[in-house]
């Protein structure tokens, strides 16, 4: 349940699949020289926003952002920081990606 404005509830909603239907590669990031992540980092919204400052440490490669978590990090936290989210993705270096 939600209060609106007017005061009055109103039902949210929200259905989620679990698909087995496709694989997660992530071709890009996989190096033959050893170079790549070893590990990967799939932080939630509460992580990422909380320890905003770890993840923009270039020693942490490797993290994979949801889409879902990008949008309610928006939401939550404003554009100042969703412009620093968008430097970890960017950032060639840190070899981060979005899963859509």
């Amino acid at each position: 349940l939600r209060l609106r404005r007017d005061r009055s509830l109103a039902r949210v909603l929200r259905e989620t699949y679990l698909r087995q239907d496709f694989r997660f590669e992530l071709p890009p990031l996989s190096y033959d020289d050893g170079t790549g992540p070893s590990h990967f980092v799939v932080p939630d919204v509460q992580a990422l926003l909380s320890y905003l400052e770890v993840f923009e440490l270039p020693a942490l490669t490797g993290v994979v952002l949801l889409e879902s978590v990008l949008r309610a990090a928006y939401i939550k936290a404003g554009p100042r920081t969703f412009a620093r989210i968008r430097g970890i993705i960017r950032d060639h270096r840190r070899q981060g990606t979005v899963f859509h």
